[in-house]
């Protein structure tokens, strides 16, 4: 999905993260992946200049134990 959002247009962006979506919580029963992605892409455009992926984690598994 961050490889989607980086490398295609929004309007192609939003069909496949849609489709990921879909995927993900119909065919694997991630019934909350739709706001794991929402919160994994607000921590991906905030993150810091020479922030990777891999320093998101802790951020991502912070907000996951909230919910």
């Amino acid at each position: 999905m961050l490889y989607a959002h980086d490398n295609y247009d929004a309007k192609t962006f939003k069909t496949v993260n849609e489709k990921i979506s879909n995927q993900m919580v119909n065919g694997r029963k991630s019934v909350r992946f739709k706001e794991f992605s929402n919160q994994l892409l607000q921590l991906y455009l905030a993150r810091s200049e020479g922030q990777s992926i891999p320093d998101l984690y802790p951020a991502i598994l912070h907000w996951a134990e909230g919910r």
